[in-house]
C-alpha cells in the first residue's frame, strides 16, 4: 500500500512504501534516543498520514519501551495513557514485562494474530519480534521436533512489491549454510499467508545489545572478524546483503553473531532482480556512497564491507559516522569525510582506527577488496601483528578532499589570489549591512525545492500593499539578507501546490518573538534568523471552497463598488470558522496545534475564547489558507448579488447559494482601514491607538467585542476591532486561484 505522506514529512523519494517510511522513522527515533537519551514520540507521529499514525505509534512505543527498560527505567501503561490519550486503544492492547534479559521480548503485543495457534505444520508459541513489515514468532516443528523462528509479514499493509521482497529473502538466504548466517529452512504459504521458517536464535539483536552495553576494542574487532567471515562466504555464493546493520545481526547465548534479513539482497541466482539505477535501497546510516547515489543495481560485495566498517565504527565510538535527517546523512555519506574514531575516544588503538577508516573509504577501490581481507587485517590487529591498512597522510587527506570538491578548490585559489580585494569588499558589505539593518534569514518549505518569492510589504504593517519593486526570488531552502519588516512569501511546487503566508523579519533577532507563525522566529548558532517552515498544502485543499472569478467592478456598477480594487480569481470558504469551531477541531485532532506555543505554560481553556487577529492569521495558514482582504470579501458579496463582473463557480461542496458572507458573527480580514476612519469614535481610536494595533473585522458585531462600525463599499459593514474576547469571532479561509508573483 503506497504511503500518503503529510507535507511536513521528512522522507525522501527513496522511501517507496509505508513500511519503509515507518522503519526509517523508527530508526531515526532510535538514533535520537541513543544520542540524546530522549526523543519526543509526538514529533515523529506527525510524519505519516493519520490512518497510519496508530501503526507508527505502536512501533515507536516499542522502541521507547525497550530503550527505557534497557536503561533500568520503569515505564507503566498509565504513563503512556497519560501522555498519549489519543492512542489508548493501542496502549491497552499491549502487555508489559518490566524485566530484562535482552534475550526475551520486552513486550508482547496482543492483536488478532495472537488468535492463530498454527501456521502450516508449525505451532506458534510466542511472538519474539515485531516490526512495521510483520512479526517474528518462536514456533515448534512437530515433524522434526525442533524450535524454529517464523517470519510472518503484515498482510494488511503488504504490497505486491513488499511480498516479492519478502519471498526473495527466503530464496536468497536459502542458498547459504554458514554458522553465522541464520539458516532458512522453508519458504511457504498457508492459504493467503506467506511465511519463512528460519533458525531460532535466542538472543537480542546487536542494536539492542549496543543500547545497553559498550564493547571493548578487542570484542568489537573479534565480532567484526566473525561477521566478515560470514559475509565473505555469502559473497562467494553470489549473495550481497545490501542492508547490513546492527538490527539485522542477532547474538546468541554465547555472544556469537548471526546475520539475518536478506530482503534487499542481490544474488546471482535471482532472475527477477528488483533494483535499477537511480533506486536507493538500504538504511542511510549504513549505506555505501554508491548506494546513496542510487547505483544499487551495480553495487558489489564492497558495499557490505562498507556497512560492516560503519558497524565497527559504531561499536568503537557509540555512534555512526554521520547523523541527522535522511537527506543530511545521504549527503554526508557521499561527500563528507567521517571524524576519526579517536576523536570520539582516545583509547581506541591507532591500528584499529586505520582498519575501520579503510573499510569506510568513499571509493570502493580504496576499501578492502573482500570481506576476507577485512577479517584478516582485524585478526592481525588482535594478534599484535602489523596490519596491512595504512594511515592516510595529511597531504593525501587534503588531496582527496580537493578531488571531491573541485569547485571549492578553484574558488579557494581565486580567493587567495584576490584576498586583499575581498577583505576590503567584506568591510564595505558589513558597513552597508549595519546601515541598512539587514538580517540573514533562512526560509524553508515542506516539501523542499519549491520556487519562492519574497515580497516586502510597503510598511511594517502586514496588511499593507506588496512592494513589487524589491521582490526576492529563489528556491527553498533559501538564505537571503532582508531588511526588518513584514513580507508576503509565496512558495510553489512544480505539481501546482503552493502557499501564501506572511513572515516577519525582526529588527533585533534576540527580541522576544510572538507565538504565531507570522511573528515567530528562532536564532541559529551562526546568528541567522530561521523563520517557521512553510507547509505546502495538497491540491485538494480547495475541494470544499467556491471559486470567485473576478476582474473587479463593471462599468455599469456605478460607484456601488467604489474603492474596491481589482482582484484576481480566488477561492473562498462557504462558511467562516468561529473560534468555538477551531477549538473543537483542534481538540478533536482534525487540525494541528500551533507548533510555537510554549511547552512550559501551554494555552489554557480561556485562550480558546480569546479571539484575536494574529490567532486567525495563524490558524488560516495551518489549514493551507489565508484571510481574505476586504476587497476579496466585497467582491464575493458582489458576485452573490450579481453585481460587477464577478461570478461564483460551484466547488465540490460549495455553490453561490451556499456562500454566506453575512453571518450572525464577525470575522477578520487583512485589509487596511480607510483613513480617516468614518466615525467620531474611529477618529478618536486612531488618535489613541496605533493603526498597526487596529484590526479589521466584518459581519455582525457580537455585543461582547469592542468594535467601531464603518460603512465600506458594496454595503459590507466592517469594524475596527481594538480588542475582542469572543468565541463568536472567527475567520473565513481564502486561497488565490494561482500563486501570485510567480510566472506560470
Amino acid at each position: 500500500m503506497a504511503a500518503t505522506i503529510k507535507p511536513n514529512a521528512t522522507s525522501d523519494d527513496t522511501v517507496k512504501s509505508i513500511d519503509d517510511l515507518i522503519d526509517s522513522i523508527c530508526d531515526e527515533f532510535e538514533s535520537d534516543l541513543l544520542r540524546d537519551g530522549q526523543a519526543d514520540i509526538s514529533s515523529f507521529i506527525s510524519r505519516v498520514d493519520g490512518k497510519f499514525a496508530p501503526v507508527l505509534f505502536s512501533e515507536l512505543m516499542l522502541v521507547d519501551l525497550e530503550y527505557s527498560v534497557g536503561r533500568g527505567k520503569a515505564v507503566s501503561k498509565e504513563d503512556y495513557l497519560r501522555r498519549f490519550p489519543d492512542y489508548s486503544d493501542v496502549i491497552e492492547t499491549t502487555a508489559y514485562k518490566h524485566s530484562w534479559p535482552p534475550s526475551s521480548s520486552v513486550v508482547e503485543r496482543v492483536s488478532p494474530a495472537t488468535e492463530i495457534t498454527r501456521i502450516g505444520r508449525y505451532v506458534l508459541n510466542e511472538r519474539v519480534g515485531a516490526g512495521a513489515a510483520g512479526d517474528v514468532w518462536k514456533a515448534y516443528d512437530p515433524l522434526l521436533q525442533r524450535t524454529v523462528a517464523i517470519k510472518i509479514p503484515n498482510a494488511l499493509r503488504l504490497s505486491d512489491a513488499d511480498l516479492q521482497r519478502f519471498l526473495r529473502e527466503g530464496r536468497a538466504a536459502a542458498q547459504l549454510h554458514h554458522p553465522n548466517i541464520v539458516t532458512v529452512h522453508e519458504t511457504a504459504r498457508d492459504g493467503a499467508t506467506a511465511y519463512i521458517v528460519v533458525d531460532f536464535i535466542d538472543g537480542p539483536n546487536l542494536r539492542s545489545h549496543l543500547s545497553v552495553q559498550r564493547m571493548t576494542s578487542g570484542d568489537a574487532a573479534e565480532l567484526c572478524a566473525t561477521l566478515a567471515d560470514a559475509l565473505h562466504y555469502a559473497h562467494e555464493q553470489g549473495v550481497v546483503h545490501r542492508d547490513l546493520k546492527p538490527a539485522n545481526i542477532i547474538l546468541d547465548a554465547a555472544g556469537q553473531p548471526h546475520i539475518t534479513d536478506f530482503g534487499l539482497a542481490k544474488w546471482a541466482g535471482d532472475a527477477n532482480e528488483m533494483t535499477m539505477t537511480g533506486q536507493t535501497l538500504g538504511t542511510p546510516a549504513y549505506m555505501s556512497p554508491e548506494q546513496a547515489r542510487g547505483e544499487s543495481a551495480t553495487v558489489d560485495r564492497r558495499a557490505d564491507v562498507y556497512a560492516l566498517g560503519v558497524i565497527l565504527y559504531e561499536m568503537l565510538t557509540g555512534q555512526c559516522p554521520f547523523a541527522g535527517s535522511q537527506a543530511a546523512v545521504l549527503n554526508s555519506v557521499v561527500h563528507d569525510a567521517p571524524l576519526r574514531p579517536r576523536v570520539h575516544d582516545k583509547r581506541i588503538e591507532r591500528d584499529l582506527e586505520t582498519i575501520c577508516l579503510k573499510a569506510i573509504e568513499k571509493s570502493p577501490d580504496r576499501r578492502y577488496a573482500t570481506a576476507d581481507d577485512f577479517a584478516a587485517d582485524l585478526r592481525r590487529f588482535l594478534d599484535g601483528m602489523p596490519v596491512h591498512a595504512r594511515r592516510v597522510s595529511s597531504a593525501e587527506y587534503g588531496a582527496r578532499w580537493m578531488r571531491r570538491r573541485p569547485a571549492v578548490v578553484v574558488a579557494t585559489a581565486l580567493g587567495v589570489a584576490a584576498a586583499f580585494f575581498f577583505v576590503a569588499a567584506k568591510r564595505l558589505t558589513d558597513t552597508n549591512r549595519q546601515l541598512l539593518g539587514l538580517q540573514t534569514v533562512l526560509l524553508t518549505s515542506s516539501p523542499a525545492d519549491a520556487e519562492a518569492v519574497i515580497v516586502p510589504l510597503s510598511d511594517s504593517d502586514y496588511r499593507a500593499e506588496p512592494n513589487t519593486e524589491e521582490i526576492v526570488r529563489g528556491r527553498t531552502p533559501l538564505s537571503v539578507d532582508l531588511k526588518p519588516g513584514n513580507y508576503l512569501v509565496v512558495v510553489a511546487l512544480a505539481d501546482g501546490r503552493f502557499h501564501e503566508v506572511i513572515r516577519r523579519v525582526p529588527r533585533d533577532a534576540h527580541s522576544i518573538p510572538g507565538r504565531y507563525n507570522h511573528v515567530y522566529w528562532t536564532v541559529a548558532p551562526d546568528g541567522s534568523i530561521k523563520l517557521p517552515i512553510i507547509d505546502i498544502p495538497p491540491l485538494d485543499v480547495t475541494d470544499d471552497m467556491a471559486l470567485v472569478s473576478s476582474v473587479g467592478p463593471s462599468a455599469s456598477s456605478g460607484d456601488e463598488l467604489a474603492g474596491i480594487e481589482k482582484t484576481q480569481p480566488f477561492y473562498i470558504d462557504a462558511n467562516e470558522f468561529t473560534y468555538g469551531d477551531v477549538k473543537d477541531r483542534i481538540e478533536g485532532g482534525k487540525w494541528p496545534k500551533s507548533p510555537n506555543w510554549p511547552t512550559k505554560n501551554p494555552p489554557t481553556e480561556s485562550d480558546w475564547f480569546h479571539c484575536n487577529f494574529d490567532h486567525a492569521m495563524h490558524d488560516a495558514e495551518l489549514v493551507g489558507k489565508r484571510l481574505p482582504t476586504m476587497e476579496e470579501y466585497a467582491t464575493a458579496a458582489a458576485a452573490i448579488a450579481g453585481r460587477g463582473d464577478s461570478t461564483i463557480q460551484a466547488g465540490v461542496d460549495a455553490s453561490a447559494s451556499a456562500v454566506d458572507l453575512r453571518p450572525a458573527v464577525s470575522e477578520w480580514t487583512t485589509s487596511r482601514l480607510p483613513i480617516p476612519i468614518a466615525s467620531d469614535q474611529g477618529e478618536i481610536a486612531d488618535e489613541l491607538t496605533s493603526i498597526r494595533q487596529i484590526r479589521l473585522a466584518c459581519g455582525d458585531a457580537p455585543p461582547e467585542a469592542s468594535l467601531t462600525s464603518i460603512v465600506h463599499a458594496d454595503g459590507v459593514t466592517a469594524f475596527t476591532a481594538i480588542r475582542s474576547n469572543s468565541a463568536a469571532i472567527g475567520f473565513r479561509g481564502v486561497r488565490s486561484a494561482k500563486p501570485r508573483f510567480i510566472d506560470p
